[in-house]
């Protein structure tokens, strides 16, 4: 546990991390076809351009698909309310109802991106780092005005019958060799601290890709959400299926 990066110790949901143990983190933003949109896409705005009309897929998932939006409309997702999710829901139905939304996504929207479908989508790092081996033209972003993060994690049921297997598995996770070829294997971003020798011995493409080791100014955009209760969770999500139809 002593490997972890000081900003995973503790957690909203889990104080002290008593029954949560990180294991993969990444970040919502943009992903783009640099070869389709004729520019760099920044800004949340640049969904909304008629250019790319049709051509545009968000996430079905409420925090995955509305935290960006929250935020760029002045809301914030580590203290959200009605309010700034009713507003965010707004914003996708003006413009699912004008056309400029192609479809709602799970992360099945490597397809469309590949095709063409797609120029913009929301999108997971690892996902695209991934994709950018076969198309070199699809580029991340998190907008200007923020994205989320999200952190997997590893819990033991109660209900285990073997607990210190458990255990030791999660401790062989944490040793910074063996949690190397993990992040080579899946491309998303370390939960561990001081990564950057251990993945530089497996490839030194690993450690400078900002996709994975991603630098301050966009960490520092990044944010978390809070820990929803059980009734905001009901509410929050059907605000949005009533716009995504999920």
């Amino acid at each position: 546990k002593k490997n972890l990066r000081p900003d995973l110790l503790d957690a909203k949901a889990d104080p002290g991390r008593k029954f949560s143990a990180p294991y993969m983190s990444g970040m919502v933003g943009l992903a783009y076809n640099r070869a389709a949109t004729g520019r760099d896409i920044t800004k949340i705005e640049d969904l909304w351009d008629p250019a790319y009309k049709g051509k545009v897929s968000l996430f079905t998932d409420m925090q995955d698909g509305l935290g960006m939006l929250i935020l760029n409309t002045g809301g914030s997702v580590e203290d959200p309310t009605t309010e700034s999710v009713q507003k965010a829901v707004d914003l996708v139905k003006e413009n699912k109802d004008k056309g400029q939304i192609r479809r709602f996504t799970g992360n099945d929207y490597a397809d469309d991106l590949a095709s063409g479908n797609v120029v913009i989508a929301q999108a997971y790092s690892g996902d695209v780092v991934q994709l950018q081996k076969d198309n070199p033209d699809l580029k991340f972003v998190v907008p200007d005005s923020g994205g989320t993060t999200f952190v997997d994690t590893m819990t033991i049921p109660y209900t285990t019958q073997n607990q210190k297997a458990a255990e030791e598995w999660i401790n062989y996770v944490y040793d910074r060799p063996n949690y190397a070829k993990l992040v080579a294997h899946t491309q998303y971003v370390p939960v561990l601290s001081d990564m950057t020798d251990e993945l530089n011995k497996i490839d030194p493409g690993l450690a400078s890709n900002p996709l994975i080791n991603p630098p301050k100014e966009t960490l520092d955009k990044l944010k978390t959400w809070a820990a929803l209760n059980d009734e905001q969770t009901a509410e929050f999500n059907k605000l949005y299926a009533e716009v995504t139809g999920g």
